[in-house]
């Protein structure tokens, strides 16, 4: 079974977050895409892969908790499905087998007598 640790806040770099997690002989870092040093654009593979190797771990991936996939506007939509296939080519590059996405309710209105999910719509 392997254990893992989320990337944290308490940490500003990769590197700190390793040393966490080998002192406390986890497996893995779930690098979190909602903090902004592990943006797509800030990921230096070479960088991520010597640091997985140096302290003998691995990554997994959490998308931004905003993503959303189905969001109404195309454009918007159209940008998070670009975040996702760009991630999952990243996860491939950094040897990534688990990439944790929640999937928003969606917007609703609120009613006299109930909430209405557009999504149920």
């Amino acid at each position: 079974m392997l254990f893992g640790m989320p990337t944290l806040i308490e940490t500003s770099t990769l590197e700190e977050c390793a040393v966490l997690c080998k002192d406390f002989h986890l497996d893995f870092i779930e690098l979190n895409m909602n903090l902004p040093q592990y943006q797509l654009t800030e990921i230096d593979i070479a960088r991520f892969r010597k640091t997985a190797d140096a302290f003998g771990i691995s990554y997994t991936i959490h998308l931004d908790e905003n993503l959303n996939v189905s969001d109404f506007n195309p454009y918007i939509a159209d940008g998070y499905r670009r975040t996702v296939a760009e991630t999952i080519a990243l996860a491939k590059e950094l040897r990534v087998s688990i990439i944790n996405m929640h999937l928003p309710r969606g917007v609703y209105f609120t009613l006299p007598d109930k909430k209405v999910y557009l999504y149920a719509q």
